[in-house]
């Protein structure tokens, strides 16, 4: 009675979960359920038929089968008994009992002990594809030893819980009960895995009120909350009782967004006698809800407006405007997100319609009304329109969302098509903002056709101009190309505003005409127009004469500093002004846009890709820059020349001057803003009532500086900075090329003097902690004259005297503040003040002193008078340029194309721009007294004292004769003139003897001598470098240096080896090229007909005892390290086993020192047996029985001559046995006399005290990468700063290969394989391989025929790349374990 109750409970739990364990390969076996079988619990030592998993696959599942069916299915063959009957008690000769009394078989539906049969547990009612079947053998308590214990059922936890995405927190814990998982944005689905800590307990899954079976994907968002409940009541049983189950909830966050319905949302801009209230539905995938989510929101007073405030997840919505009288006016789709503020400030165009003819063209009928709605970000909110009474007239109306922009066109229809031309009016992001509720009556305008003919190839644009920089512009209707002239016909609206044409031709300049234009007008533009017949690159076009009022500047959208940062993938909107503007008036303003162009350079000047810029199609001064990458650039702006029919001072207008080249510093991903620069500007007279008055204007102010030597500007960065400068040299263009300290000075205060501001932009950098800021700086250099009371210039030594009224006349000033577009900033003038704070200034009071000051000398003329007080030998001024108008921030920066721009932009950052030269008027005695100061400030003369010298003679020589005779210490100037001469002249000496000194030939042991000679002639100033007689000798060893490069060696070597072609049998041009290039990863060229050479070799001189020679073990050693190299079977090569010739030590012997050395390399090469009398530990000690006392070793043993060679080869040899101790202490005695032998320009000689040569330097380098030790670091091996890598590559031939000794010139053979094969050992160590000699990382390809013996197994041929094979893998463990065999016997005898 017993049994059968153990039968019918063990029949009654042998199920599997109606809610599975997850089994993510279930997507990729559809129609199928996973059987596995297999004991865990009963080993086959302690009596089990079996043990292990008998069965695991994936079995179809046919409608209607059973769990039971699919068991027997995956069983196949194997037995099994009482499937039939409904309980199985026994599978492949593994019964019920064999395990103990309480011991059968058992499973699990998706580990749950189901409550069920097998047999009643259907496809498609509890069972489904995917799921698992685990039959199970149990030993113990039925089931407790498989995970269903029955006397803990009560315990209904989780042992574990798990996702297929994203991160638990906290971590799971059986008696924790709530979670959060956060998943990554875009996960829309996940599955779980659960598993009960009793599997007699059923797990269950539920999600947004939905059960799901834990194969399934679980679809989530963010907020969603997962139950997950184990022990349900619906377990029970009659042996197992109700209980209470445990309940799990796991709350879903998407990274980046908020709890689902948890956002703030506000809708303004409500108004009881405008948009009076709102709707909003739900809005997904373009359907609108059914439920007003506002309508039980009562809207909250927000100032004299309404507003609704709310609570929603992330998602799009559907926003309908109503008016008082109930009318909707129209509707927005506005999406709320996460992270954002979603404050949505609504408005309304509460009609639109067309004006003509008295109002009376119908809607629908004779037009058509488009609204374009888009947010900030560019979003088009998909407006639809509605319907608005006012004032008795119901029209079409729209919402808008302040902050965002719109757009509405009226196109004509019907036959109105023919006459009219649509109408668009649109308000800017700006534009929008507290602008009330809007009205559009727009008259559509008839259409003009107008007809232009052009040169060909021209690109021609009309369209209007209105009065925000509002460029409208129309490509043509139609166009064609005869001979050398183009036609376009263009339809133009006929509207007040003004209307233009463009032609562009890439032969010539940009033309601008605009007017009025008529309906059937032709309009012509030459060639001489676009002065396509000019040289447009020349002077006289490219710039053309100055027209009065002209100024070929720039300015730019960026700040003060002309420094941005980006962020990878941000773009920023570039807007380029020339300035002067071409305009045609003061007061119309119509301006002509030149072209512009950009480039982006690296901080070294050449070219970068760290931002795009790209222009717009139809107005290239607007343009768009897109951040690419982490870096920092420097772009140049520049516009090319045009011509302006109205142009106001005359039609030409020139290209940029390339001294004012717009500048600018953009980071990405390396903000330097934080850094405090301190880059202030002194402004005299002015009351500075903002912080960016203080600081310098990249474009605003310009340093005017007087002579050659260019301006300087001086400022106090904070603690800690590093201050270099990228100045520009300007010619026809501006160029850089990178940043460097010269001409920047600290002094004891921290205070940073950069010199040498030429007239052009120039950058300075301010680096800490490894960030950087930048600062964009204007020079200009300008003259002046002194003019007489009588209008006479006077001379450039004329002496002045206190009383005199005189006047200055500056050349070449211009106005850093041109007009832009604008009537502001009237009053323009230079203002100079004395030590005593009088002041002098330029057209007093006179308006419009801007507008001309840069082509009219009146504007730069000053009247001075000195006065009668005044005393020593100059009367000193310094000046500032004085602006009316308004002063702070630079409204230029504020402006865009694409949003539209007041026209009436002019202000500047300070009432006081700018820093002008400093005057100083000479009294009399000056220029003396001028000379005798510049002679004292020579001092002790150096070299650095030529400038001082020159400025002291140059001086003296301007003097009028009676002049030069009143300078009382000229003397001393004749005197530090010639004392300069003579230390030039050491100096000249001094740098030629260097370069004598570096010898020939050079080596890397030169390169002290080459850098002490660059140095001394890079100290030099240029025109005594001119005089070095040898300085191409110096650019001769340089060069060489630069070529002695051990990696260029390396791969040219290879190069040249391989282009010798196919290796013949043979030590030179042979087996060594053939390890080289091996070894070095390289294809051997030709090697098939290499192999077969070797075969044909074997044939011919292998005798009966296997030797190819009978004298020369090496023969065979060598043979063997080149075919391992390549991978090929020494076994049996042409039937042959080259390892038989290794077989006898007194053959091996034959060569003394030589013969064990090559043997045992061959051997460990790749581990090969030994045969016949020889071992490895007699190679061993035949090797180290014939070291010398010195620890180097002789060619032959009896020699008494130490040998470099030998001795690197014996340690080459000896080193896979330096744990012996025995080994070591010859390895290290052998190490101490390398180090010793090696020569002091780091090269080894075969024998001690003769000519150093490559082999030898080749085979010191093989020996130490042998040992692990890395010859350019040991300091043991580097004589000089010279390391015996270093050393070989002074052997090197240009072109590829090695000489033999230093002073050979050609290429030799046997020196190029070593020196090669050398550097392949070296660059094997670093990159971590084995050594050149175990070639253990070596796949052999066996030979399928090979006989197999007791002493070596057949190899299978070496898997290729890619082969998956389950038989490959277990053959490839077993070579690996019989290797790791071998290993152990052999490490053992090596011991």
């Amino acid at each position: 009675m017993k049994k059968r109750i153990v039968s019918l409970l063990l029949a009654l739990v042998m199920v599997l979960s109606l809610v599975p364990t997850t089994v993510w390969a279930a997507e990729n076996h559809d129609g199928q359920v996973r059987v596995i079988v297999e004991n865990t619990t009963y080993a086959k030592a302690d009596g089990a038929a079996w043990d292990g998993t008998l069965v695991d696959k994936w079995v179809d599942l046919a409608p209607g089968s059973s769990m039971m069916d699919c068991i027997v299915s995956a069983l196949g063959t194997y037995s099994q008994t009482g499937a039939e009957s409904g309980y199985i008690s026994e599978i492949n000769g593994l019964s019920a009992g064999d395990g103990g009394a309480a011991s059968g078989w058992m499973g699990t539906l998706n580990d749950w002990f189901t409550n069920v049969g097998f047999k009643d547990i259907k496809a498609g009612d509890k069972l489904f594809a995917g799921d698992t079947i685990r039959v199970m053998y149990t030993t113990n308590g039925y089931g407790a030893d498989i995970g269903g214990d029955w006397n803990t059922q009560s315990d209904t936890s989780l042992a574990a819980l798990s996702f297929s995405e994203g991160v638990l927190t906290p971590d799971f814990a059986s008696d924790k009960t709530a979670y959060t998982l956060t998943l990554p944005q875009g996960v829309t689905g996940i599955r779980m895995t659960a598993t009960a800590s009793n599997k007699n307990n059923q797990v269950y899954l539920t999600a947004d009120g939905t059960d799901y079976r834990r194969v399934e994907t679980v679809p989530v968002h963010n907020g969603t909350v997962l139950t997950i409940r184990c022990g349900d009541k619906a377990a029970a049983t009659e042996w197992s009782p109700a209980i209470t189950p445990t309940t799990y909830t796991v709350t879903v966050s998407q990274e980046g967004d908020a709890p689902q319905g948890d956002l703030d949302v506000s809708f303004k801009g409500l108004h009881n006698a405008q948009l009076a209230s709102l709707k909003l539905y739900d809005f997904a995938d373009g359907v609108k809800g059914d439920r007003d989510l506002l309508a039980n929101v009562t809207p909250e007073a927000d100032g004299y407006k309404l507003m609704m405030n709310t609570k929603l997840p992330a998602g799009d919505y559907l926003v309908e405007g109503y008016n008082a009288e109930g009318q909707c006016n129209g509707s927005l789709v506005l999406t709320v997100k996460a992270n954002q503020d979603n404050v949505f400030t609504l408005n309304r165009v509460y009609e639109i319609y067309a004006t003509n003819d008295s109002y009376s063209w119908v809607e629908g009928t004779d037009y058509s009304i488009d609204v374009t709605v888009t947010a900030a970000d560019g979003t088009d909110l998909q407006a639809k329109t509605g319907v608005s009474t006012t004032y008795g007239n119901t029209r079409t109306s729209c919402l808008f969302l302040e902050g965002g922009s719109l757009s509405i066109t009226l196109t004509p229809l019907g036959e109105k098509a023919e006459a009219y031309l649509p109408i668009t009016t649109a308000m800017s992001s700006k534009q929008t903002v507290d602008c009330g509720a809007k009205s559009f009556g727009l008259s559509i305008p008839k259409a003009l056709d107008i007809t232009v003919t052009a040169p060909a190839g021209s690109t021609l644009r009309m369209g209007t101009f209105g009065s925000y920089y509002s460029y409208t512009f129309l490509e043509p209707v139609s166009q064609e190309t005869k001979g050398d002239t183009m036609t376009a016909s263009f339809r133009l609206p006929e509207t007040g505003s003004q209307q233009f044409l463009r032609a562009q031709n890439p032969d010539g300049v940009t033309y601008w005409t605009f007017g009025k234009f008529t309906g059937g007008q032709e309009l012509a533009v030459t060639r001489d127009d676009l002065h396509m017949d000019d040289d447009v690159t020349a002077a006289s076009v490219n710039r053309f004469d100055k027209n009065v009022y002209d100024l070929g500047n720039i300015y730019l959208n960026i700040n003060r500093q002309g420094y941005l940062n980006m962020d990878a993938g941000q773009t920023y909107e570039l807007n380029v002004l020339r300035n002067w503007q071409a305009i045609e008036s003061f007061m119309n303003s119509q301006i002509a846009l030149p072209d512009a162009h950009y480039r982006v350079l690296s901080l070294d000047g050449g070219d970068s890709d760290v931002v795009t810029i790209t222009p717009d199609a139809n107005n290239s001064c607007l343009a768009t820059m897109t951040a690419n990458r982490p870096g920092t650039a420097i772009v140049q702006v520049t516009y090319d020349a045009m011509t302006f029919v109205q142009g106001m001072g005359g039609k030409d207008f020139s290209a940029i001057w390339p001294e004012f080249t717009g500048v600018f510093v953009v980071s990405v991903g390396a903000d330097g803003s934080s850094i405090q620069t301190n880059t202030f500007i002194d402004r005299p007279t002015v009351n500075i009532t903002k912080d960016e008055q203080k600081y310098l204007d990249a474009e605003h102010d310009i340093l005017f500086y007087v002579g050659t030597q260019g301006a300087s500007y001086s400022f106090t960065p904070q603690e800690g900075c590093t201050v270099t400068v990228a100045r520009s040299t300007v010619t026809d263009k501006m160029t850089f090329n990178g940043f460097t300290s010269q001409g920047v000075s600290v002094d004891k205060n921290g205070q940073v003097t950069v010199t040498g501001l030429t007239t052009g932009r120039h950058i300075l950098r301010i680096e800490k902690d490894g960030m950087a800021a930048y600062q964009v700086i204007t020079a200009r250099g300008v003259s002046y004259d002194i003019i007489d009371a009588d209008g006479n210039v006077l001379p450039q030594d004329a002496e002045l005297v206190p009383g005199q009224a005189v006047k200055v006349q500056f050349h070449d000033l211009v106005s850093p503040k041109e007009k832009i577009s604008g009537v502001y900033n009237f009053n323009f003038s230079l203002v100079y003040l004395d030590a005593q704070g009088s002041k002098y200034q330029t057209n007093p009071g006179t308006p419009f002193g801007q507008y001309d000051f840069s082509s009219n000398p009146v504007r730069q003329l000053l009247s001075v008078t000195i006065p009668e007080t005044a005393e020593g030998y100059s009367y000193d001024l310094t000046g500032t340029i004085r602006v009316g108008g308004f002063g702070g921030i630079p409204t230029h920066r504020g402006v865009s194309y694409r949003s539209g721009m007041d026209r009436q932009y002019g202000s500047t950052t300070a009432a006081v721009l700018t820093r002008l030269p400093e005057l100083v008027l000479p009294l009399t005695g000056w220029h003396v007294h001028d000379v005798e100061q510049k002679i004292a400030a020579i001092g002790e003369v150096t070299l650095d004292s030529e400038e001082a010298i020159q400025a002291a003679r140059t001086a003296y020589d301007a003097l009028r004769q009676e002049r030069k005779e009143q300078v009382s210490n000229y003397d001393v100037l004749v005197a530090a003139e010639a004392r300069l001469a003579q230390l030039q002249d050491e100096a000249v000496a001094n740098v030629e003897a260097l370069i004598n000194a570096i010898g020939q030939p050079v080596t890397p042991a030169s390169r002290a001598a080459v850098e002490a000679a660059r140095a001394a002639y890079d100290a030099l100033a240029q025109k005594l470098q001119e005089r070095v007689g040898n300085y191409d000798v110096l650019l001769a060893a340089e060069a060489r240096l630069a070529e002695l490069n051990a990696e260029n060696i390396y791969k040219t070597t290879g190069d040249f080896i391989v282009s010798k072609g196919a290796p013949v049998t043979g030590s030179i041009g042979g087996e060594w090229a053939v390890l080289g290039l091996a070894r070095s990863g390289r294809d051997i060229p030709g090697a098939d007909d290499y192999y077969a050479s070797v075969e044909e070799y074997v044939q011919k001189a292998m005798d009966e005892n296997g030797r190819l020679n009978r004298s020369r073990s090496t023969e065979n050693s060598r043979l063997i390290l080149a075919l391992t190299a390549m991978g090929k079977d020494v076994t049996h090569v042409a039937g042959r086993n080259l390892l038989d010739g290794l077989d006898s030590m007194s053959f091996i012997t034959k060569q003394s020192v030589n013969g064990p050395v090559w043997a045992l390399l061959a051997l460990d090469s790749h581990d090969y047996p030994v045969s016949g009398d020889v071992t490895r530990e007699k190679l061993v000690r035949a090797i180290l029985d014939t070291q010398r006392e010195d620890g180097s070793w002789p060619v032959i043993a009896s020699s008494q001559v130490p040998d470099v060679d030998m001795t690197a080869m014996a340690i080459q040899a000896l080193a896979p046995y330096y744990d012996n101790a025995q080994v070591k202490a010859a390895v290290d005695a052998a190490l101490t006399f390398l180090a010793g032998a090696q020569n002091a320009d780091g090269t080894f000689s075969e024998i001690p005290g003769t000519a150093a040569s490559a082999e030898s330097t080749a085979q010191v380098i093989v020996a130490l990468t042998a040992l692990d030790i890395d010859p350019t670091a040991d300091s043991r091996f580097v004589k000089s700063g010279v390391s015996v890598v270093d050393a070989l590559c002074g052997f090197y031939v240009t072109g590829g290969g090695f000489r033999h000794l230093m002073d050979d010139a050609d290429v030799d053979g046997m020196a190029t394989e070593q020196g090669y094969y050398a550097l392949a050992a070296y660059y094997r160590l670093i990159a971590g391989k084995t050594s050149l000699y175990d070639m253990s990382d070596v796949t052999i390809t066996v030979t399928p025929d090979q006989p197999v013996t007791p002493d070596q197994p057949a190899k299978p041929d070496a898997p290729r790349t890619g082969d998956e094979s389950p038989v490959l893998v277990w053959m490839g463990m077993a070579a690996l374990a019989g290797a790791a065999v071998l290993l152990m016997q052999n490490k053992k005898k090596r011991a």
